[in-house]
């Protein structure tokens, strides 16, 4: 049995490495929709509820820098819930519920255009052109446990 996520649970995402990505630095607060399922009063996540809309909506062109690449660069995160995290005999509104088995796991990022190091007479782009994250979920209290 693990915690069922729900809305002001948290999403964290750890760079594996130097660079950042400013608009994921702190923890996110999830947005759970499920209208028909409450867990302690508020909406449970349900599959789609993974990454806020907010973030979910910049994942494919998400700024970073990557000292000494300090002149902003772009990428695109590739989110992919694991299926360990979707309850397997709980569904809401025809979706598995979004769960946490208390394992991290990783997301890449794919730089689109690199951060520049400044360098006269003309910048250095960062020659790393993937960026790894782990990506964790804080489930705060209380919780509904599922399978």
């Amino acid at each position: 049995m693990y915690p069922v996520l729900k809305s002001g649970d948290l999403l964290i995402f750890t760079a594996l490495g130097p660079h950042v990505c400013p608009p994921i630095v702190a923890p996110l607060p999830l947005i759970g929709t499920s209208s028909q399922f409450l867990n302690s009063a508020v909406p449970t996540c349900l599959d789609g509820d993974e990454v806020p809309l907010p973030i979910k909506a910049i994942l494919s062109s998400m700024p970073y820098i990557s000292p000494p690449f300090v002149i902003p660069g772009m990428g695109k995160i590739n989110f992919k819930l694991p299926a360990s995290y979707l309850a397997k005999k709980l569904k809401i509104e025809g979706k598995s519920v979004i769960i946490f088995p208390g394992i991290p796991f990783k997301v890449e990022m794919q730089v689109i255009i690199p951060a520049m190091q400044p360098m006269a007479p003309s910048p250095i782009p960062d020659p790393v052109m993937s960026k790894s994250f782990m990506v964790a979920y804080t489930p705060l209290l209380p919780q509904v446990l599922a399978q």
